[in-house]
């Protein structure tokens, strides 16, 4: 598959972990997330610190950093599912030991805050998946984002069909796939999970941020010269976008396009992932087809 290192798909009995890398949850949104998992046909093995509180996160650095470092390195753990995001899993990454995850590579499962991780493997050509965490999967709206994330991760790589947009730009492109939350993914430059952009489709969502917030972020991409090499782009969700009580002039979408344009490159807005349901599973690291149409879009995961 490309030289990528693809974890083992999933099968009924395997054992997998939940773990806590950012905010805390409520006892009773862990439980319904187990007997989801367990509804799968899979075992779950749920890390000491899911129940505990330490401000917002549950539990502190050290606590965060040692459970998911323990589901790293278990053999006998295939996939691990991010319980929910918000903010902290940057604070571990780090300190993290991949010595054992890189010689036997396992799914890891979220989004959001947990974009830190996704792209941090991905350098190692470990796939890795954004999409619905446990934490909403037992939502009525989130039926469609997780049926389809369990048939990935037992074997069935997604293809997507997604509505045509007035500001798409039209076009094929094919490479790897990488990107999650937009901020994220402006806090990762020049660290250790900095990775290029050359070549690459790059898929970003957003969640409650300033229009001229987005703005200055893609214009240090571009100054920083990640949007000359990009291959395509894939935007998703662009959720409670805020603007000042004096307009910044044009919305999420029109900066993003703006910016994008003189590049040419495939352009797709509209792809149903991010901080709305349904949040349909993205696979991080994996080569995709890009084609950009009059008639719609699609995103194609090619073995």
């Amino acid at each position: 598959m490309n030289n990528i290192r693809w974890p083992h798909f999933l099968k009924a009995g395997d054992r997998v972990a939940l773990v806590a890398t950012a905010r805390h949850a409520a006892p009773e949104d862990i439980e319904k997330a187990v007997s989801y998992l367990e509804s799968w046909g899979l075992q779950v093995a749920q890390a000491a610190n899911l129940t505990q509180n330490h401000f917002i996160f549950a539990g502190t650095e050290a606590a965060r950093r040692g459970a998911l470092q323990k589901a790293m390195d278990d053999p006998s753990v295939k996939a691990i599912f991010c319980l929910r995001g918000g903010n902290g899993t940057h604070r571990l990454i780090d300190f993290l030991h991949l010595k054992n995850f890189k010689k036997h590579p396992k799914w890891i499962i979220g989004y959001s805050d947990v974009t830190v991780l996704l792209n941090h493997v991905a350098q190692y050509r470990i796939p890795s998946i954004h999409g619905p965490m446990p934490f909403t999967f037992y939502k009525e709206e989130e039926q469609s984002g997780a049926g389809m994330l369990r048939n990935l991760l037992f074997g069935e790589l997604p293809d997507y069909t997604f509505p045509v947009h007035p500001l798409n730009n039209y076009g094929i492109a094919e490479g790897k796939l990488i990107g999650g939350n937009l901020a994220v993914l402006h806090s990762l430059i020049s660290t250790a999970s900095d990775i290029t952009w050359k070549n690459k489709i790059l898929f970003v969502e957003e969640v409650d941020e300033y229009i001229y917030q987005i703005d200055r972020m893609l214009y240090h991409f571009n100054r920083t010269g990640r949007l000359k090499g990009l291959a395509g782009l894939v935007v998703g969700h662009l959720t409670s976008i805020k603007d000042n009580s004096e307009s910044f002039g044009f919305s999420g979408e029109e900066t993003i396009a703006r910016i994008v344009k003189p590049y040419k490159i495939p352009l797709a807005f509209s792809f149903p992932a991010g901080h709305e349901l349904p949040n349909m599973p993205l696979v991080i690291g994996a080569t995709v087809r890009l084609e950009v149409t009059t008639a719609n879009s699609k995103l194609t995961f090619l073995k």
